[in-house]
């Protein structure tokens, strides 16, 4: 027993925090990168979510990852909407969101894991921007997701594009620094292509991002009973999706 603990202890400390301890211990500030060097595309993608929400006009509407509360706070703008739930596992984001949408009868803001959402039909959109390429349990997740929306409701979200994410950073790195800064990347990738990786340092966030085809995302999403309505691609997949 005692042989055990301590090496249980040893690979705790050889392991790195899992993408839940991670995310509670660092927080993704979304208003940082718009002023960053794909600025101007994060800022794009924010006027393409807002373009959607205006389009269908969900009057209830489920935000995953919800982070500093930037989309939250232009959702919250819109008269038709009668209620936001925004979800995210660091608290200084929550607090953040509270502060930048101020007193709101419309919107609850839950500091909590997006894996422990248990939502049954209650919502007309849900929304997860700039987060699903860094959650490994994709099937739990999307299962979720997709048991929160009501039938017809949309699925907005994106994922790092394998297409032009990788030649973006070689461009920004030059190839020996991409390859240096995402060696951890690279070996998990090789690892996991001849199973040996075991799911349980996948899942422990051996891996924190995760690159997806557009083929992929497509297989991925009708796979979870979802149309796909709309895909942009570039550095990213942005989707919207129909529950069917």
């Amino acid at each position: 027993k005692i042989s055990s603990v301590i090496i249980r202890r040893i690979m705790d400390k050889l392991l790195p925090d899992n993408v839940e301890i991670y995310w509670i211990k660092n927080m993704w500030d979304r208003e940082v990168f718009e002023q960053g060097v794909l600025g101007p595309k994060f800022k794009h993608k924010r006027e393409l979510l807002l373009q959607v929400i205006k389009k269908f006009k969900p009057e209830n509407i489920l935000i995953l990852c919800c982070g500093v509360g930037l989309e939250t706070s232009d959702i919250k703008k819109l008269l038709f909407l009668r209620r936001i739930v925004c979800v995210d596992i660091n608290p200084s984001s929550c607090e953040k969101t509270r502060q930048r949408v101020g007193n709101s009868n419309i919107v609850t803001i839950l500091n909590k894991n997006v894996y422990d959402i248990d939502f049954v039909q209650a919502f007309d959109a849900v929304v997860c921007m700039d987060a699903l390429h860094h959650l490994g349990r994709q099937d739990i997740l999307l299962s979720k997701i997709n048991k929160a929306i009501k039938k017809d409701g949309v699925f907005i979200g994106d994922y790092f594009g394998k297409e032009k994410f990788i030649p973006w950073q070689i461009h920004r790195h030059g190839l020996i620094k991409y390859w240096l800064i995402n060696s951890k990347h690279h070996i998990s990738n090789l690892l996991l292509k001849f199973n040996i990786l075991p799911n349980r340092l996948v899942e422990a966030g051996w891996m924190r991002t995760f690159l997806y085809t557009k083929e992929q995302i497509i297989n991925k999403l009708q796979e979870h009973k979802y149309k796909i309505l709309e895909l942009i691609s570039d550095e990213w997949h942005f989707f919207v999706a129909q529950k069917i």
